[in-house]
């Protein structure tokens, strides 16, 4: 299967190292001077606690935000704020590429000092770079179709190689859904499996492979999770996306950490297009074995519609319930159906809610599953036990509305 929309090499190292553009450090010394006296007397960038302690400041930090439309627009999650501000505290290069069907560098900054006098003109510099470099995150913009992620990546690694870098991160806010250059994983199959194994091998019997310097850390952000006009992958969709990159990512050298907080939100702002892919249907339910239990968990992103215990029509929703009826028929053992809500309206009424929820899917399931009522309880917590804590937005939300399953077995498995 040919899953490769390759350039020539020639032609690809020339648009790499044209890409590679280092200003000069007068420009970014302006640029630094004029954040600063906009962030005077703020602190460093504001947000909750990283959730990922880098294990030692990075020496060059690029920054690979997707531009292409279908993913929600690029930023850095707060998840990297301590693995990018441990950078700048340490005077590391930093770059931005820009990933579209024409990757390129849109901001580069080195040479910059940190300000250590005391420590709020300390803040105030490192605040400075950083804020810089967000901003060139959230105003990059796209000027071609297509989404090539390999070459974004090749980009950055030309960038480490320049700024000799020995501990480089990079941190690649995407979708994944490359359409250009290698690998291609809006190929017609690719997203079906896990393909790391065979996009190594491809790219390596075919000179594709990257090679990124050693002591390369790579985190993923936000594989998988889509914006209009491409519609959500399912699931598996989006841990297929993200295992193929993981491998050919390692394969190339890098460790990698991905993060795995959802991502949501509108798309960039660009009338170029790239190409979208068919979401799959869900291939099975997510199960957790324990020593008197299994528990299903149906996709949170089916089911119901906000404040409605009624079961949506819709094919995804059929074939996640006929899942959960083919799973308890395999699965001997009382049963209890377990509701879920969002946060919400009151919780008199979300308990209420989820009760009436669970209800619904003990219905479907005698009438349409073929399973035996008697083995069925239900059960609603309301919105107790979110797997967001603290939704704000309708796409979180609905991650909190859910049912599970659970079985009580003698040993745990079927």
């Amino acid at each position: 299967m040919n899953i490769v929309k390759a350039e020539s090499a020639r032609a690809l190292v020339k648009e790499r190292r044209r890409s590679v553009r280092r200003p000069s450090k007068w420009l970014f010394a302006l640029l630094a001077a004029a954040v600063v006296l906009l962030t005077a007397g703020c602190g460093v960038v504001d947000g909750p606690q990283s959730t990922v302690t880098p294990r030692g400041a990075a020496d060059a930090l690029v920054v690979i935000a997707g531009v292409h439309q279908g993913m929600p627009a690029a930023d850095i999650p707060v998840e990297l704020q301590k693995t990018v501000t441990t950078a700048v505290e340490a005077k590391a290069p930093v770059t931005v590429v820009a990933n579209d069907g024409t990757p390129r560098v849109v901001f580069h900054a080195a040479d910059y000092s940190i300000n250590t006098a005391n420590p709020q003109a300390h803040d105030n510099t490192v605040n400075a770079v950083v804020r810089a470099m967000l901003t060139a995150v959230k105003s990059a913009r796209a000027s071609s179709n297509g989404d090539n992620l390999g070459g974004s990546l090749s980009v950055a690694s030309d960038q480490l190689t320049a700024d000799k870098a020995k501990a480089g991160a990079i941190i690649i806010v995407d979708n994944g859904l490359s359409d250009l250059g290698y690998p291609a994983l809006t190929t017609p199959g690719l997203l079906d499996t896990n393909a790391g194994n065979q996009v190594v091998q491809f790219a390596r019997d075919h000179h594709q492979m990257l090679s990124l310097p050693h002591g390369t850390t790579a985190y993923l952000v936000g594989f998988g999770y889509t914006a209009a006009p491409q519609q959500d992958l399912t699931p598996a969709q989006r841990g297929n996306v993200t295992d193929t990159w993981g491998a050919y990512l390692r394969a190339a050298g890098a460790t990698v950490t991905t993060i795995t907080v959802p991502r949501f939100g509108d798309g960039p702002k660009t009338t170029y297009t790239s190409t979208l892919v068919t979401p799959g249907t869900y291939a099975q339910l997510s199960v957790t074995h324990t020593g008197t239990t299994v528990q299903a968990n149906l996709p949170a992103d089916v089911l119901f519609d906000y404040g409605s215990a009624a079961l949506r029509g819709d094919d995804a929703t059929t074939t996640a319930l006929q899942e959960a009826a083919t799973f308890l028929a395999a699965t001997p053992g009382p049963v209890t159906i377990t509701g879920y809500t969002d946060q919400t309206g009151t919780a008199s009424s979300n308990l209420v809610l989820s009760r009436e929820r669970a209800i619904s899917m003990r219905d479907w399931l005698v009438a349409h599953g073929g399973i035996d009522p008697n083995r069925l309880t239900v059960d609603g917590k309301g919105e107790a036990d979110p797997v967001i804590p603290n939704a704000t937005t309708p796409e979180q939300n609905q991650q909190n509305r859910r049912v599970t399953i659970t079985v009580a077995t003698t040993a745990g498995s079927n």
